[in-house]
């Protein structure tokens, strides 16, 4: 199946500026053996298709396992081809879910696709090239689901990230891998319950008081009416400078 998707990534307040990204996603059906799915997923760049040729236009990729037996998921993302850039593949262990039927269980391609852009990003970054940079900085990831996007970020460096959803039976599976900063490197990792869709008044007491240096979303704006509390909920929890300008956001949104 074939897809094509548009990337935002928005940051100063009112978000005035906007990057739109045309992306597109080849992805291989599921093939189940024995209780074991497995799903692999390219993410290329719209415009380097028609420039660069198809191959050359890849971004990165994403592989799924699923194994049912094992009530296990792994995620594995690299970037190129598969085949070219097997040994720099990183791997994401994801809550497993028996009952894939809420939304929230799914791992949708958009969750991928900010995977690899954030993976891309970093490498980007090691280069000396512009990118978002995630080390060291805090991210919350809004309909989060599963939330592979936000996983990744902690791999990649981020300080902190916190992982929100209005299924309690997705939070639930989600708390059961949470982690604390630790000595370790380990980062910390909080899944919390939140339906921004009811408006600041339904945020939790940490919730409000927190405010994030990035902001992740994937496919959760499906429906229009959606468009405005998704927008208010990462306004009002966007990072802002400690100055005389407290409205001048300085957080950046990364949207799929």
């Amino acid at each position: 199946r074939s897809t094509m998707r548009r990337s935002m990534c928005m940051h100063h307040a009112g978000f005035p500026r906007i990057v739109v990204m045309l992306l597109w996603w080849s992805s291989s059906l599921s093939v189940v053996v024995q209780g074991f799915q497995v799903r692999t997923s390219v993410l290329k760049s719209w415009e380097s298709v028609a420039a660069l040729g198809d191959t050359q236009a890849v971004i990165g990729w994403a592989r799924e396992e699923r194994d049912v037996e094992q009530e296990a998921y792994h995620v594995y993302i690299g970037l190129g081809n598969e085949s070219a850039n097997i040994d720099d593949t990183i791997m994401i262990e994801l809550p497993f879910m028996a009952n894939q039927d809420p939304l929230g269980a799914t791992l949708w391609l958009s969750g991928m696709a900010s995977s690899i852009l954030l993976v891309s990003s970093s490498s980007m970054m090691d280069q000396g090239e512009n990118g978002l940079q995630v080390e060291g900085c805090s991210v919350l990831e809004l309909g989060s689901g599963l939330g592979l996007p936000g996983r990744v970020s902690a791999q990649r460096g981020a300080r902190s990230v916190v992982l929100t959803d209005n299924d309690p039976d997705v939070v639930a599976a989600s708390k059961s891998m949470d982690t604390n900063n630790d000595n370790d490197g380990t980062i910390g990792i909080q899944s919390r319950f939140l339906e921004w869709r009811d408006g600041p008044e339904s945020d939790g007491e940490d919730q409000q008081q927190e405010k994030y240096d990035i902001i992740l979303g994937a496919d959760c704006a499906y429906y229009f009416f959606l468009l405005g509390p998704f927008m208010n909920t990462m306004q009002r929890s966007l990072a802002t400078k400690d100055s005389k300008d407290d409205d001048k956001v300085v957080g950046t949104c990364l949207i799929v």
